[in-house]
């Protein structure tokens, strides 16, 4: 007999395929309240397994990010409203957002997180250099 898994813990099943399926829930929807899923998958069922509990670890600890989907300015969106916000003064949350939105976003926001290159930051930082903001502040939008 089948052993039956719990509330939240996930889902695993073969495919058709071959390959080894595993999801889990993320949270509902705002907008319409249906249930989202995040789902991974391996060769084997142990590494499906491996992926959704080190999913389910991070979102436990609410670090847990959809990267197949996110671009670089929507989770630097996201860090500085939930991550920095509670945790630094105003005036340095307004400098944050700045050179976020007007030097990191324009060039680079749209990269999914995924597919987001170091020589794609790379060419950011010269190119800021380049269009003479100063060495200092090109450090600041590494930092971020």
């Amino acid at each position: 007999m089948k052993k039956k898994r719990g509330n939240n813990e996930g889902t695993i099943v073969k495919r058709k395929d071959g390959l080894w399926m595993a999801s889990i829930s993320v949270g509902r929807d705002p907008t319409t309240g249906k249930l989202k899923r995040a789902t991974f998958y391996g060769k084997t069922r142990q590494e499906a397994a491996d992926r959704m509990a080190r999913a389910m670890a991070d979102l436990s600890r609410g670090v847990f990010v959809r990267s197949e989907k996110l671009t670089l300015g929507e989770w630097l969106d996201c860090w500085l409203k939930e991550y920095k916000k509670p945790k630094i003064r105003p005036i340095t949350f307004d400098s944050y957002e700045m050179l976020i939105r007007c030097h990191i976003k324009p060039a680079v926001g749209h990269v999914a997180l995924k597919d987001l290159r170091p020589e794609q930051l790379q060419w950011l930082y010269n190119e800021k250099l380049k269009a003479g903001l100063s060495a200092r502040t090109v450090r600041y939008i590494h930092g971020y």
